[in-house]
């Protein structure tokens, strides 16, 4: 298996597993479990399927398990970045920030060239709380090296916005649509508030009517309600209108 090959594999297998029941998940592991020890020998192999089983336990929630597996995976293969960052997107499900900055930033010291390890040590800083400039550095550094990365353009867009850079955030999600318009109903919420700042009220509403059509997170779906209601009353948006976390956090777990 090519290390270039890995991280398409994870992709489809997180794909494929999103639609699957409980009983096929426990099927499945069971497979991956009885097939450990089958096949070629060589610790990359072997770390490669651990993983996999980690994923799997994702699914299922079982996070202790998961772990284990990631700890195996990393302790044959210590040069397997995604491994780290596996782990990483366990620590920052889990909320611990701190554990989960430490093991992307493995994985972008292992695999510098991989946008995606430096597009989540950039969610586990903007999720830290306060540590927007890293969260900053590390997202255009993903975008840098992978111009055509849709989400992180949109949390990159989200990092700026919450910094008070407002022109360039905009600049980000028209980024992030433009790569792929499925993105528009997270995107607009944040344009939204943006041309509201600006007193830009019609482009606003505009912007807010998109999010209460397209996107399908009824959280923020009612914000983007509450803020239009807002707005039509002429009033100033609540300040919880700008403290929801990024959307991309737990990606790879949530395709």
């Amino acid at each position: 298996m090519k290390r270039s090959d890995v991280y398409d594999l994870e992709r489809n297998l997180y794909s494929g597993a999103c639609g699957l029941d409980q009983l096929s998940l426990r099927q499945l592991l069971n497979l991956f479990y009885s097939n450990l020890n089958i096949g070629p020998s060589g610790v990359s192999t072997r770390s490669m399927k651990l993983i996999t089983i980690g994923t799997i336990e994702h699914y299922l929630k079982r996070y202790g398990k998961e772990k284990e597996a990631l700890e195996k995976a990393k302790k044959l293969d210590t040069t397997n970045a995604l491994a780290y960052h596996n782990m990483g997107n366990l620590y920052l499900t889990n909320n611990d920030t701190g554990n989960a900055i430490l093991e992307f930033m493995e994985a972008t010291r292992l695999n510098p060239y991989a946008a995606i390890h430096h597009h989540f040590l950039g969610l586990a800083y903007l999720a830290a709380g306060n540590r927007l400039q890293e969260a900053i550095a590390a997202m255009d550094r993903a975008v840098s090296i992978d111009p055509y990365y849709a989400m992180a353009h949109l949390d990159l867009g989200a990092a700026l916005y919450f910094l008070g850079n407002y022109d360039r955030a905009e600049q980000e999600f028209t980024a992030a649509i433009n790569l792929n318009v499925n993105l528009e109903g997270k995107a607009h919420f944040y344009i939204g508030q943006i041309y509201f700042k600006k007193g830009r009220l019609v482009e606003a509403k505009k912007s807010l009517r998109i999010v209460i059509d397209k996107n399908t997170n009824p959280i923020i779906q009612k914000a983007a309600q509450d803020l239009l209601q807002e707005i039509e009353n002429k009033s100033m948006p609540s300040s919880k209108m700008s403290i929801l976390l990024p959307f991309a956090a737990g990606a790879l777990h949530d395709l």
